[in-house]
């Protein structure tokens, strides 16, 4: 009995640590084309979003004119605390939409072609609402319409995140979603402009 006990053997020090070294290198391997995944798969949230801005602002612009509609409108940044630091190392963090921003009082202009200076309106005046937490935030910039026979570009040469700037010639708008998913210190900036749908301004940006 004795004998057979002695018989047996287990594993050696040296084949624990040449396995457990094996699985460090798989990890070191899976664990960053997992996170690219992962950030990947949270840009469909943007490109969802940003269509569907679109289609609400085309939407507001295409009503009669009375003020508040019949124009693209400029909408501030939301969520106001931005989900997206550029700092290195510090990812973006899911921000509650919940209902949204209140719509604007009556009285406020949000019409850039009026003669009097518009204000930027929000989302819930172009009638858009977010499903549940999101990573980017999102914001309307009114710009100025392409030239005669042209289409205006989602992207520009140098993108900036929205600010809800107001120009009070303006024919197109420019919708932006930021984000700072993988924690670089580079904000990713996609947009859509009303000729064309979501693009990614800086691409392979997370």
């Amino acid at each position: 009995m004795f004998k057979a006990l002695r018989k047996q053997e287990g594993f050696t020090l040296i084949e624990l640590m040449i396995v457990v070294a094996i699985i460090g290198i798989l990890a070191a391997i899976a664990i960053p084309n997992f996170l690219t995944y992962q950030n990947r798969s949270r840009v469909t949230e943007a490109r969802t979003n940003l269509s569907n801005i679109k289609t609400a602002e085309i939407s507001t612009q295409g009503q009669p004119p009375s003020g508040r509609t019949g124009c693209y409108m400029s909408v501030a940044s939301f969520p106001t605390v931005a989900p997206m630091p550029p700092v290195v190392n510090v990812r973006a963090a899911a921000a509650p939409w919940g209902v949204g921003p209140a719509a604007s009082a009556a009285a406020v202009n949000l019409c850039p072609f009026n003669a009097v200076a518009p204000a930027a309106g929000t989302f819930a005046d172009i009638g858009f609402v977010a499903t549940g937490n999101v990573m980017y935030q999102y914001g309307v910039d009114t710009i100025a319409a392409a030239a005669a026979g042209a289409t205006l570009p989602a992207c520009i040469a140098a993108p900036v995140s929205a600010s809800a700037a107001v120009n009070a010639a303006a024919g197109g708008f420019r919708a932006t979603a930021t984000s700072n998913l993988d924690g670089d210190g580079i904000l990713a900036i996609l947009a859509v402009s009303p000729d064309n749908g979501p693009a990614e301004c800086v691409q392979g940006t997370f």
